[in-house]
C-alpha cells in the first residue's frame, strides 16, 4: 500500500492503518508479510513489543475472505447508504434557508 494523501494533524501529515488483509486463494497473505515505512511514530494505541505494531483490538479480523453472496450484500448496503446520504443531504439542504446558504457563500459580506 502507498498513501499518496495524508491527514493534517498538527503542524504534520500523517498515514494510520490498523490492519490490512490481502487474500489470494482464500488466505490472508498478508499476516505474514513484512511491514515497512519510511518513518513511523510508534506511540498511542500500538503494541510496542510487537514486531508488526498490531493494534490493541477487543478481537482480530478474521482471517477470511468474504463469499461472493457476502460481497453482493455488501455491495447492496454501499449503494443503499450512497442514496440514503444523498437523501439525507437534500433534506438537510431544504431545511437550510436560502440567505444562510448565500452568506456561507459570500462569508457573510453582501455581494
Amino acid at each position: 500500500m502507498t498513501a499518496t494523501r495524508l491527514w493534517e494533524r498538527t503542524k504534520d501529515y500523517v498515514f494510520a492503518l490498523g490492519e490490512l488483509q490481502a487474500f489470494a486463494n482464500g488466505t490472508n497473505v498478508a499476516r505474514s508479510a513484512t511491514v515497512t515505512a519510511l518513518d513511523s511514530i510508534e506511540s498511542g494505541p500500538l503494541v510496542e513489543e510487537e514486531p508488526r505494531g498490531r493494534l490493541q483490538q477487543p478481537r482480530p479480523l478474521e482471517d477470511i475472505a468474504l463469499t461472493p453472496v457476502q460481497l453482493a450484500q455488501r455491495h447492496e448496503w454501499e449503494a443503499d447508504l450512497k442514496q440514503l446520504t444523498a437523501r439525507r443531504q437534500k433534506v438537510f439542504d431544504s431545511l437550510v434557508p436560502a440567505e444562510t446558504k448565500a452568506d456561507a457563500v459570500t462569508g457573510g459580506v453582501p455581494t
